[in-house]
């Protein structure tokens, strides 16, 4: 246009110059918005992080708000000891802003545990001590998993398992199984071998029995008797239902 004869006015010099004034601002608004853009970028930055925020709660269960600490309480006989287990939390929040996770502290968040040796020296009655304490006065129930009923579902669960000890040496075992609340009854007995271990007898299997306490909270452990050093040692572990 410029090299027009005859040559371009003023007025539409002014008006091309103006267009690409215009051109270049508008240029200039649109660059952070394209494809490699800062606003581009820093919006898909947010959508990532709210992404992650999303599957993150969608996957969070009952376990998620539960944490377990295993206090190590291995002991000779006759004796007892405190362990102090501390407690930390971790604060996720600053990732909605893209930065790192930061520990928090929780000020009084420590607690002591005491334990004693379940190894101890039998003294007269221990046997009926032992059996009052796994049976009561008339029955217990033992938890080792908390039993979720499906409200209405007539006989239907999510999981669960329990061990109800009677003083008349019957057990019931109730387990939910595929979906459902299976009962089954045996009978048990209690013996010590030696003078450290007591054995819990139901029907053909054998478990070493120790029981321990914290914070009011009652505990059983029952750990199979092993004859061979091939077979495998496992443990389980029980909380008295105190409701």
């Amino acid at each position: 246009m410029l090299l027009a004869s005859p040559p371009p006015s003023d007025a539409v010099k002014a008006r091309l110059t103006a267009t690409e004034t215009a051109l270049e601002g508008l240029l200039t608004a649109v660059a952070p918005s394209m494809a490699n853009g800062d606003k581009t970028l820093a919006f898909q930055k947010q959508w990532h992080i709210l992404s992650w925020w999303i599957d993150y709660t969608a996957s969070l269960t009952d376990a998620s708000f539960v944490v377990k600490r295993y206090v190590p309480c291995s002991l000779p006989g006759n004796q007892t000891k405190s362990v102090a287990v501390t407690l930390s939390r971790l604060d996720l929040l600053p990732m909605l802003d893209g930065t790192a996770p930061t520990s928090a502290d929780l000020g009084n968040a420590s607690i002591t545990v005491s334990c004693s040796s379940p190894f101890v020296v039998a003294a007269p009655g221990g046997v009926r001590d032992t059996e009052r304490k796994l049976a009561g006065a008339r029955e217990q129930t033992w938890v080792f998993a908390r039993m979720e009923i499906v409200m209405g579902g007539e006989g239907k669960c999510r999981a669960g398992e329990t061990w109800r000890f009677g003083s008349g040496h019957d057990v019931q075992f109730k387990q939910c199984d595929k979906g459902k609340v299976a009962v089954s009854d045996g009978k048990w007995s209690i013996a010590e071998e030696g003078s450290l271990d007591t054995v819990l007898t139901i029907g053909p299997d054998h478990y070493y029995l120790t029981f321990w306490e914290v914070s009011g909270a009652r505990y059983m452990r029952l750990r199979t008797k092993v004859v061979t050093k091939t077979e495998a040692r496992i443990d389980r572990e029980f909380r008295l239902d105190q409701d």
